[in-house]
């Protein structure tokens, strides 16, 4: 070990004790909770209640006689759940909304005299992209001047040799680079103890006294020079200041899937993001990277326990930055949010698919929450944090029991209709169109579903300067409406996989620990289909019992059958580049970063040696084929209109 230690600087160790979750200590003083905060989770509050109270006052007047049978009674309850959770979102958008224009007045003082790790935690990636990104972030720094105020360090986890053996020839190279620069240093862990978390807390036990913060990256993770040097003036000038994480948006990849992420992220990001921030407060939250952590608050405060029992609910906790953020916050110090902050970006995943399995770790780790949410000394937006994060996950199981004894209801409704085919069809859509209630009680669950998505666009049309960066407000719009298509075609998806994630779980498989597949061209039919089988087989099966046997409620379930059926062909589209470029050049679902190119970015894919933009110089330039989008547009009306006339 004598060898990779000496890749590291002279040890500086940093008592790091495991936090008892059953007890607390607190030595700090109660933080004072700003008038912004409290306004906003009136808000909150009175918004989530408005949203679902009216949803449920519409059921209930509909189904209140049948309220005694089991199968309405569970539907009823499933509904208020589902509603519930979808309008705490809404209601957090809107918070966004209202409160964009507020920003929280920062306290700043010189970075003069600190010291921040740049710390990259490593397991078997890869690395000529990590390494890139390091090195533009590290050379961006030197010519804004604060280089003397950053160090990189790089902590390895990879266990393939040849992996290790690349990393230790990329960091010799790197060393070299910017022996000028700032100081670099790396060392590869023999035993993964604990994971990520692990490999973070291994190296404050060993060196985190050397620093006063340290910013935590993800492997493809990268940030601006200037978005750093704020970090660091912000933790100098707030000395309760435990945790700043930034909004990090999408960008990277030119795959389907993940440009359909990256316009979401930049269209409706923003606005969620800053209602998130500011109902927040002092109370926020942590997501693991892209943020920078005061040392002293995290030795002391985010020794993390090991969980009693057995895998997957025991154990190491995957999901750490959630409890850790709670942890610093219950010690008093501040978890915050700076949602005005741009200079942070991450990669999305290369496709649905990639998507899911990413999902089955984080879905056994916000679980394991359950084990977490009780512990002493937290404060109640901590616990919220917690709920949100395990919420996500279980509302895709209790989405599917609402459709399942939704589907018990509708059978009692129409059980007197013995009428089949098209005589059967015409018959049961009279009846359906009986229960206006039921219908108008549909649309508004789909307006407050999609609320989050209306407000970031509308918010979005209204910025000149971001509507010219995206496109246009045709192209935003348009961009809008395919990713609303693809977003309903794919949640039936994601809803089936995440319960059968937590069907695993709840058996006792652990999701164990894999690299992410961060780049793919595109999927093949067999892995395809391998993973979206039984998901394919299912909607096919679903169909034809509608379709014949309740004819009239086929068109009610049919966005949900059809993301279901097509499950194969839509998981392979999600990841092509060609589809992805397809988009590009047809001027849809851009984001700014393609319209005029960060310097920072630039260079990190000139350093890795390819380009990640698309090679038509029309985009960049600003001039892309609009006609393409205005012709696609007439036919489909065209379409349409004559489909009506016949």
């Amino acid at each position: 070990m004598s060898n990779v230690f000496s890749m590291m600087p002279p040890y500086a160790g940093l008592a790091m004790p495991v936090q008892n979750l059953k007890t607390c200590t607190v030595l700090k003083p109660e933080l004072h909770m700003a008038a912004e905060t409290v306004a906003a989770r009136i808000l909150l509050v009175i918004l989530t209640g408005g949203f679902s109270g009216t949803g449920i006052v519409i059921l209930y007047s509909f189904i209140y006689q049948k309220l005694c049978h089991i199968v309405y009674l569970f539907f009823f309850i499933l509904f208020f759940l589902n509603l519930l959770w979808i309008s705490f979102a809404a209601a957090s958008a809107v918070v966004g909304l209202v409160f964009n224009r507020y920003h929280a007045l920062w306290p700043e003082s010189s970075a003069e005299g600190s010291r921040t790790a740049i710390v990259m935690p490593l397991y078997n990636e890869n690395m000529q992209r990590c390494f890139a990104a390091l090195e533009s972030m590290a050379k961006e720094l030197y010519k804004a001047g604060n280089a003397g105020f950053f160090e990189i360090v790089i902590l390895s986890d990879s266990t393939d040799k040849d992996i290790i053996e690349r990393e230790l020839f990329l960091y010799g190279e790197l060393k070299q680079r910017l022996f000028t620069v700032m100081p670099l240093w790396y060392r590869n862990r023999e035993k993964n103890t604990g994971r990520k978390a692990g490999n973070i807390a291994d190296f404050v036990r060993k060196w985190g006294a050397r620093y006063d913060y340290m910013v935590i990256l993800d492997a493809d993770s990268i940030m601006s020079a200037s978005t750093l040097d704020s970090l660091v003036r912000r933790m100098q000038g707030d000395h309760d200041l435990g945790i700043l994480q930034t909004v990090p948006v999408l960008y990277g990849h030119m795959n389907f899937f993940a440009r359909l992420q990256q316009f979401a992220s930049r269209v409706y990001g923003r606005i969620n993001a800053a209602g998130i921030a500011v109902w927040s407060g002092n109370d926020g939250n942590y997501w693991g990277h892209n943020a920078i952590i005061r040392m002293q608050a995290f030795a002391a405060s985010c020794g993390l326990p090991v969980l009693a029992g057995r895998k997957p609910f025991g154990g190491y906790i995957l999901s750490h930055d959630f409890v850790e953020a709670a942890l610093i916050r219950r010690k008093n110090w501040k978890v915050k949010i700076a949602s005005d902050l741009y200079g942070s970006w991450e990669e999305s995943p290369p496709s649905l698919l990639d998507q899911t399995i990413r999902d089955r770790r984080w879905t056994q780790g916000n679980l394991q929450h359950m084990k977490v949410i009780s512990a002493k000394g937290l404060v109640v937006c901590s616990r919220l944090h917690f709920l949100i994060g395990i919420m996500g996950y279980l509302s895709s199981v209790l989405w599917l029991l609402m459709m399942i004894s939704g589907s018990f209801v509708m059978v009692s409704v129409s059980h007197r209709f013995s009428v089949t085919g098209i005589n059967g069809l015409i018959c049961c859509i009279r009846n359906s169109l009986q229960y206006t209630n039921m219908f108008g009680l549909f649309l508004y669950t789909m307006v407050i579903l999609f609320l989050p998505k209306i407000l970031g666009w509308a918010y979005t049309m209204l910025r000149t300067n971001q509507c010219h960066l995206c496109g246009g407000r045709a192209a935003i719009t348009a961009g809008f409406l395919v990713e609303m298509f693809f977003s309903i075609l794919f949640s039936p998806i994601m809803m089936l996989s995440n319960t059968g994630n937590i069907i695993e779980i709840i058996s006792g498989q652990d999701s164990g620990w894999k690299s992410q597949r961060r780049d793919l061209q595109r999927l093949s039919w067999t892995e395809a289909w391998y993973a979206h089988k039984y998901q394919c087989c299912s909607g096919l099966i679903i169909a034809v019992l509608l379709f014949f046997y309740f004819p009239g409620y086929f068109f009610y379930y049919l966005p949900v059958l059809a993301g279901l059926i097509f499950a194969v062909p839509l998981s392979i589209m999600s990841s092509s580049k060609n589809a992805g470029n397809f988009f590009l050049l047809c001027g849809l679902l851009l984001i700014p970063e393609e319209r005029g190119r960060i310097p920072l970015l630039s260079e990190r894919d000139r350093i890795e040696g390819r380009s990640i933009a698309c090679p038509s110089s029309a985009i960049h330039s600003g001039y892309y084929p609009k006609f393409f989008l205005w012709a696609v547009s007439a036919v489909l009306v065209g379409t349409a209109v004559k489909f009506l006339v016949n």
